[in-house]
């Protein structure tokens, strides 16, 4: 919720560009991101897991994540 995140949704929203964070774990009240044009946020962190294995891990979940989202997109853009 800092000020990249602010910064980039907030020229987004002005572009009329969808922007979409992936973070590595999203913080109560993370919804307010949504007023400076961010369109949706996800988290990689799994409650499930610890700090050390996230980091160590990070390259994977990010991958997955990504996946998922795009696979999402996919389908929808594809299927109407």
């Amino acid at each position: 919720m800092g000020k990249v995140i602010s910064g980039v949704g907030k020229h987004g929203k002005k572009q009329h560009i969808p922007i979409i964070v992936i973070s590595g774990a999203l913080e109560e009240g993370y919804e307010k991101i949504n007023d400076c044009g961010v369109t949706a946020a996800f988290a990689i962190f799994r409650n499930d897991r610890g700090l050390a294995w996230h980091m160590e891990n990070a390259p994977q979940l990010l991958d997955e994540t990504i996946c998922n989202l795009f696979g999402f997109l996919s389908s929808v853009c594809m299927n109407p």
